[in-house]
Parts: structure tokens; C-alpha cells; sequence
């Protein structure tokens, strides 16, 4: 009888360290790491030496902190570029990005938990919004995860319900009733749930395949306050119908 596989566990945490890093548009401590992961501070460095040296991760020689290095893009590259539902949803995401001047992007469904697997910023955009490709996001106070969870009815316990924000969905019966409207009316929307932003968002589907994830976007309040949340709601439609209709043979 052969014995299951015994998972490294200094691989996993090595993974997990690189995911943080690159997950973010600005340098990170250990002691940031370290506690974001639950590890130890001496465990974390030691994984940050091991990528530096493989040169996934360089390290500030003024600041001491570490960010993801260039060599990161031999790994993601050729796979992200390779992705069906990227090539089709390109165009219709830079024109939303454009049309709303938010920050915009396709989410997938991986492991129960959103992905974003692309972004688009508009061009004016000064800095790159807060997710970036390959952000795994919240389940429960994001856009992206509450349509998740909405429209394939994945299970979710109350303990996984922490708040974020005083406006964070805290209990079953609150984020089953939110639920129930995201299935009714066929979009999510994140108020300030998770942070001091809105995101938007509404599924693409195929013929073949079903829902093959979602378009959305983020933005700050003052823009949502000034041109209503219909206005966004009808962009992220329109654009999930056109990539939708792209995406037929996928």
C-alpha cells in the first residue's frame, strides 16, 4: 500500500512568501511577511535569501525590504499570455478601464476563492490600483467573491466572515440575503467592505464551458458618489456581455 505524499512544507511557505511579494507594488518587510503568513521572523528571512539568490526577489540596499525582481515574469509570462479567456477579454477591458477611468479586471474562480488573473488601468492613471494580477482576493467583502459564492453556490462558514472594515458582511444570515440579490439581479458590489473603495462586478460566461469568471472594477468613493453606482453597474454589464460574447467557444 503506497503512503501519501508528504507535503514540503519549506516549499509551501517559500510559495507563499513569493505570492505576497508579488502580489504587491511596493516593498515588504520581514516582520510585514512574517506576520501576514503566521511564520517565524528567521524562517521568512531564510525563504527570502533563497529567492533573492534565484532571483525571483531583490532586496533594497537602502530600505532593507524585498520586492518581486524580473525574473518572476519567466514564470507567469508565457503561461498568463496563454490564457483563452485573457486574449478575449483585452479590448473590452482597456475600453472599460477608459469608459469609467477605474482601475479594471477578469477574476477567476480558483480553489473557491477569486483570482484576478488581469488588469487594466486607465491611462491617466497616475499609480496601478491595489489588485494586481494574481491577487487572491476576499471571499466574502469583494465583488469578484461575493459573485463567486453567489452564482455557484459554494459553501461558507461564519468563522471565515472576519471584518475588514465597519461595513464588512459579518454574519450567514446578512451574506446569504446579499447572495440571493447577486443572483437575482446578475452583479456584485463591494461598498467599502474590504477597504476604502467600491468594485463592480458581473460574470462572463460561454456556451461550452458556463461561468468562466468575471469582469469587474475599483474605484474610490467620490467618483461613485458623483456619477451614481447605476453608472458602473451598466459599464461592467455591457462589458461582461461583450467579452461573454467573445468567449462563445471556450
Amino acid at each position: 500500500m503506497s503512503k501519501a505524499p508528504v507535503a514540503n512544507h519549506t516549499l509551501m511557505n517559500g510559495l507563499r512568501v513569493l505570492e505576497y511579494v508579488s502580489a504587491r507594488y511596493r516593498e515588504v518587510s520581514v516582520s510585514e511577511l512574517a506576520e501576514a503568513l503566521d511564520l517565524p521572523k528567521s524562517h521568512v528571512h531564510r525563504l527570502l535569501r533563497s529567492l533573492v539568490t534565484a532571483g525571483y526577489v531583490t532586496q533594497s540596499p537602502d530600505t532593507r525590504k524585498y520586492c518581486a525582481d524580473y525574473r518572476l515574469l519567466a514564470l507567469a509570462g508565457p503561461f498568463a499570455e496563454s490564457l483563452p479567456l485573457r486574449r478575449v477579454a483585452g479590448p473590452a477591458l482597456r475600453d472599460l478601464a477608459e469608459t469609467t477611468q477605474a482601475s479594471c479586471y477578469i477574476g477567476v474562480l480558483h480553489k473557491g476563492a477569486p483570482l484576478v488573473i488581469m488588469a487594466e488601468h486607465p491611462t491617466t492613471s497616475g499609480r496601478p490600483a491595489q489588485s494586481v494580477p494574481w491577487s487572491v482576493l476576499s471571499r466574502h467583502a469583494s465583488a469578484f467573491g461575493k459573485l463567486f459564492l453567489a452564482l455557484k453556490n459554494l459553501p461558507v462558514e461564519e468563522a471565515e466572515l472576519k471584518r475588514i472594515t465597519p461595513l464588512t458582511i459579518c454574519t450567514l444570515r446578512v451574506l446569504k440575503a446579499e447572495l440571493a440579490a447577486i443572483r437575482k439581479q446578475g452583479y456584485a458590489v463591494n461598498r467599502r467592505e474590504n477597504g476604502e473603495s467600491y468594485s463592480f462586478a458581473a460574470p462572463i460566461r460561454g456556451q461550452i464551458s458556463g461561468l468562466l469568471g468575471a469582469v469587474g472594477l475599483a474605484l474610490p468613493v467620490e467618483p461613485v458618489e458623483r456619477r451614481g453606482e447605476g453608472f458602473f453597474i451598466r459599464q461592467v454589464l455591457d462589458a461582461a456581455r461583450v467579452i461573454s460574447a467573445q468567449a462563445t467557444d471556450l
